[in-house]
């Protein structure tokens, strides 16, 4: 059986399974792998030798880096001696004739091989001279610990990377985060410092006008609108896909179930993008802009309504059709991710 780290992220899924260890919390590969490894560490002593995890739970009692002891077998010097002895007696008989015969042979060959080695030696040491000095800062460096420290550290990383991106969880999240950003931008408008009414005139007469020329956040642009915008994009991208998710969850294991998290959040999306919006709720809109603004119960009522309209128009405007196709992009690897972990 290899060691625990070599195991995918099913298989320590499945072994945690077994062994009935809490893995609730873990999500990557790599918190599952320390979950589990603890576990081995403090209950080492019950898996005994035929136990089919004795061999995970024997290796993570071993430190990182540690090695197979080394066993040194000692001979004796007397019989070590005579043993060469009886050999040195049997074939020096035989090697006297070879010898001969080798010493004849290897005076002719060494006589026609001097000549080419003489010139070719001189080049052999200049292009050998030559890549060792070329070579040499570049494998020092290579081979320096702080390299390899950075190696190691890019490596682990790029793995934690990858255990991220490969999570149905993760992918809701990012792509739900980049959404929201686009959608933040489309509020994000800039004035000089120097126009801002709130600023006290004695303080601008002290600013220098660089600085009063300056871009910054206008405040007051935030009004009903935007307040009533992302009210209705949270609700509709996150909440209620989240209470759904919660409780249709095929997985049991986590908080809530990514594929039903996605499917919801395609289908709320369709009911606010692609709404019909008959004339008669324009008309009444119109009549609430226009009409006597008197405060009851209805023209509360009107203006929810009239808020909520012009919200909907606009994350219409804002996203057009490609919230729907980043839904069903999510869904789709949510549903993969579940057929494959099963």
């Amino acid at each position: 059986m290899s060691t625990l780290s070599k195991q995918t992220k099913a298989q320590l899924a499945e072994i945690a399974e077994n062994l009935g260890i809490d893995v609730t919390n873990c999500r990557v590969k790599k918190e599952y792998y320390e979950t589990i490894r603890d576990f081995f560490q403090e209950h080492y002593d019950e898996f005994t030798p035929g136990s089919p995890y004795y061999d995970l739970a024997h290796a993570s009692r071993l430190p990182l880096g540690s090695s197979p002891r080394k066993v040194v077998v000692s001979v004796d010097d007397s019989e070590l001696e005579t043993e060469q002895e009886e050999e040195g007696e049997e074939g020096e008989e035989g090697e006297g004739e070879e010898e001969e015969e080798e010493a004849e042979e290897g005076e002719v060959e060494e006589e026609e091989e001097e000549e080419d080695g003489e010139s070719t030696t001189a080049l052999q040491k200049k292009g050998c001279s030559f890549c060792v000095t070329s070579w040499a800062p570049v494998k020092n460096l290579i081979e320096s610990d702080q390299v390899q420290s950075v190696l190691e550290y890019v490596s682990e990383k790029n793995q934690e990377v990858r255990e991220y991106l490969s999570d149905p969880y993760s992918i809701n999240d990012i792509v739900f985060t980049l959404e929201t950003i686009f959608l933040l931008t489309k509020f994000y408008h800039t004035v000089e410092l120097g126009s801002i009414v709130q600023i006290p005139d004695s303080i601008k007469e002290s600013l220098p006008e660089p600085i009063l020329s300056l871009p910054v956040f206008d405040f007051a642009s935030l009004k009903t609108q935007f307040f009533a915008t992302v009210a209705i994009w949270l609700i509709v991208a996150l909440g209620l896909p989240k209470i759904v998710s919660y409780y249709v969850n095929f997985t049991y294991d986590f908080e809530y179930d990514s594929f039903t998290f996605a499917l919801a959040k395609l289908f709320f999306g369709l009911i606010l993008f692609r709404a019909h919006i008959n004339t008669s709720e324009i008309q009444r809109d119109l009549d609430w802009e226009f009409g006597t603004k008197e405060f009851s119960i209805a023209y509360a009522l009107k203006t929810l309504e009239h808020v909520a309209l012009t919200s909907t128009i606009f994350l219409r405007n804002t996203f057009g059709n490609w919230v729907l196709v980043d839904a069903l992009f999510t869904t789709l690897i949510s549903l993969y991710a579940n057929l494959a972990f099963v």
